[in-house]
């Protein structure tokens, strides 16, 4: 169990520290999320995980054991702690199977040829292992990245923005080898990213950070269902997001729950041609396959809408919403 209190960490010249009372608790297997703006103390975090810089203040502990500090090693990281930058850091003169041996090149022949070929097929490589890196395209590349970390059987892996590189085809690919890695091998896994999405569908747990602090964290259902502020309710897809005071003016009666603004997201509003909470007009269509999102002007506001991708609206027309208030969510800014 990785187990992190209280991390701190500020650079010269700023006035804010990067990150800023870091907490949390990881079991073997798990895979935590950390997402937030760029500058919310993402990678600060994650270089801090891995030992490659000192925290101000905190502790890392390990099975219940602190780890060492960076300065006081020779050289800075940990073993049990493995890293997977964003550029990948691929030997471009070793092939796939020698950029793997790499960590492992003085363990013992037998174990290292018996993790060598273990990893190779867990990341699907195997026919790939004599090519260089040059040869091989970017989504090959992160896996060869990823196989090099887990070579040396970590227990804590660390993957910096896993996603930005990818197309949707192979982020999804992705995504299941995340939870294959986690449920197979019984590496925690840490991975920080921009991509919410992607977020919700492989982690256990998130944590969404704004400028160094952890605003909300919790399972993936949680924060897209019971965002604590717009900041994160809007990190997880489109949300119509208004003032409480028009509550009372959409839906003709008062409120009496606590928040200055309220928010519900499209899927929860029905679109039909008969009586509704509200009417309005079509200002445009965005189609998305399986489907179709509405902007539709009602009582003087715009709103986002999900529809099924077999019906088809178009601009001009005249269409009645029926909001689900139960999924409405209240919040403080």
């Amino acid at each position: 169990m990785l187990e992190i209190k209280r991390l701190k960490k500020k650079y010269e010249k700023q006035k804010k520290a990067a990150v800023n009372n870091l907490s949390f608790r990881l079991q073997n297997g798990q895979v935590l999320g950390l997402i937030g703006e760029s500058g919310a103390g993402k990678t600060t975090s994650l270089k801090i995980l891995a030992g490659l810089i000192d925290p101000d203040e905190g502790t890392l502990l390990l099975n219940e054991e602190k780890l060492i500090s960076p300065k006081n090693k020779l050289i800075p990281g940990y073993k049990e702690i493995q890293m997977v930058f964003q550029d990948f850091e691929l030997l471009p003169n070793f092939t796939v199977y020698e950029n793997i041996r790499h960590p492992v090149l003085y363990s013992n022949v037998q174990y290292r040829e018996v993790q060598i070929n273990k990893v190779l097929k867990l990341c699907e490589l195997e026919h790939l292992q004599q090519r260089f890196p040059k040869e091989i395209s970017g989504g090959q590349q992160q896996r060869v990245a990823l196989a090099r970390a887990l070579v040396s059987e970590p227990q804590v892996l660390l993957l910096d923005e896993p996603f930005s590189n990818l197309d949707k085809p192979r982020r999804n690919r992705f995504l299941r080898l995340i939870r294959k890695i986690s449920s197979e091998t019984g590496t925690s896994i840490i991975f920080v990213t921009h991509e919410a999405n992607d977020a919700l569908a492989v982690a256990d747990s998130l944590m969404v950070m704004k400028n160094g602090y952890v605003i909300q964290k919790g399972t993936p259902r949680k924060l897209y269902n019971i965002p604590i502020n717009s900041y994160v309710a809007r990190f997880f897809g489109e949300i119509n997001i208004f003032p409480v005071e028009l509550y009372e003016s959409f839906f003709n009666r008062s409120c009496t729950e606590m928040g200055n603004y309220f928010g519900i997201r499209p899927e929860h509003i029905s679109v039909g041609t008969q009586q509704g909470d509200l009417s309005g007009t079509i200002q445009n269509t965005m189609f998305f396959g399986s489907y179709s999102l509405l902007t539709v002007k009602a009582a003087n506001s715009e709103w986002i809408v999900n529809c099924p991708s077999d019906q088809t609206y178009k601009a001009g027309e005249r269409i009645d919403l029926k909001i689900n208030k139960e999924e409405i969510k209240f919040f403080w800014e």
